[in-house]
């Protein structure tokens, strides 16, 4: 079974302090694997992607996915 973590970002069509602009954003989380899957009216992005080598255990066989220690962004990613 497929253990995936998530990622929600909230995105708006303006510059980041640090000059990346929302398509930059977008494709350094695509290069980084994570794939657009949703998006909502709030403008929040919802992105997912495998996690590799995750071990099965309890939690991932109920549907949770283990944690990562690799974060993108500026959000903090939630787990579904």
């Amino acid at each position: 079974m497929t253990c995936w973590e998530y990622y929600f970002a909230h995105i708006t069509n303006t510059i980041f302090p640090d000059g990346e602009t929302v398509q930059d954003m977008v494709n350094r989380l695509g290069r980084d694997g994570w794939e657009l899957v949703g998006f909502d009216v709030h403008n929040q992005g919802w992105f997912k992607r495998p996690l590799p080598d995750a071990p099965v255990d309890e939690s991932a066989s109920q549907g949770q996915a283990a944690a990562r220690t690799d974060r993108p962004g500026r959000a903090k990613p939630r787990r579904r």
